[in-house]
């Protein structure tokens, strides 16, 4: 299944946010790109390479994008709740090229880039904060969280 709109493509360094930008597109031709890049500065001597697919469960802000929640409905990818309320799984790539394993559970991730849909700016606001997070210090892996 094609998607297409606007999407968020954000990378960070050592807790830093290096690059945040807005690409319009195909979904899965901006992840290719964004891994070709990620691939480019990645050093197979130092680190693993990973590209991990997940959703993110989001409760609308308010500032969403209605042409791409319309799309997103019509595709299946807003979920309700026994209560009501609207949830937008949205498709989320972590592509991680410079990395160290310090045990079984913890990843010091030091260099990312995650590719999103763009939906808004506080889903912006958020995706940025998680990888600057991810990239700041030793991180256990539990999961998708919902704001």
């Amino acid at each position: 299944m094609e998607l297409k709109g606007k999407f968020l493509v954000v990378e960070a360094v050592m807790g830093k946010i290096v690059e945040s930008k807005i690409v319009e597109g195909e979904f899965g031709e901006i992840v290719k790109q964004a891994a070709r890049e990620a691939l480019e500065k990645w050093n197979p001597l130092e680190a693993d390479f990973i590209a991990i697919r997940d959703d993110r469960l989001w409760r609308p802000a308010g500032d969403e994008d209605e042409e791409f929640m319309r799309m997103l409905r019509e595709r299946g990818f807003i979920e309700k709740t026994e209560e009501g309320e609207e949830l937008i799984r949205i498709p989320y790539y972590l592509i991680s090229y410079d990395n160290e394993e310090i045990d079984d559970m913890n990843y010091k991730e030091k260099a990312l880039i995650v590719v999103t849909a763009y939906i808004g700016e506080a889903y912006k606001y958020e995706v940025e904060t998680d990888a600057a997070e991810l990239t700041a210090g030793p991180v256990t892996y539990s999961g998708t969280e919902t704001n």
